[in-house]
């Protein structure tokens, strides 16, 4: 089964700012995200179906609908800014996200 991959505005943003040798590299891991994505990234505990994707020394987050059969990209954080993004990651904003979709 292959997913859908929708990319929030914030992560956009912040993968056009990227040098291009990590724009690759992360374009290689995101097309992983297709075909498996909870088998590439790593779950977070916290939140349901939330998943962490490294790329050198940024992270990726998104959350697996498999419902809808899609992967909605939320954001890209540097390693040292990951804690940061999480404990304002707000539970009903990515919900919302998800039924936009």
């Amino acid at each position: 089964m292959v997913y859908e991959l929708k990319f929030d505005k914030e992560f956009t943003r912040d993968f056009n700012k990227l040098d291009n040798s990590i724009q690759v590299e992360a374009d290689k891991k995101l097309k992983q995200l297709k075909i498996n994505p909870k088998e590439v990234g790593k779950p977070l505990k916290y939140f349901a179906n939330l998943f962490e994707l490294h790329v050198r020394m940024y992270r990726i987050f998104y959350v697996v609908e498999e419902s809808q059969v899609k992967v909605l990209v939320l954001a890209l954080e540097h390693k040292d800014n990951t804690d940061k993004y999480l404990r304002q990651l707000d539970k009903e904003d990515i919900k919302l996200k998800l039924s936009a979709l």
